[in-house]
Order: C-alpha cells, then sequence, then structure tokens
C-alpha cells in the first residue's frame, strides 16, 4: 500500500489522481456493462 503523507509533490498528486480516475472509470464501465 502507498503510504499517504502531507508532503506529497504536485507531480505525485497528479499522477495519482489520474490513475484513480483511470481506476474508478474502468469499474464504471465494469458497473455499467453488469447492469
Amino acid at each position: 500500500m502507498i503510504k499517504q503523507s502531507g508532503n506529497m509533490t504536485q507531480i505525485e498528486k497528479q499522477a495519482f489522481l489520474r490513475t484513480a480516475i483511470k481506476v474508478l472509470k474502468k469499474v464504471d464501465l465494469v458497473a455499467g456493462t453488469k447492469g
């Protein structure tokens, strides 16, 4: 697991958000196809 710390750099934050959004979209697609 990634340990969340208060001193994440801006780049790390953006990369983390991008990854989270990608995962959420994938989950959304799967949930959508299942009905």
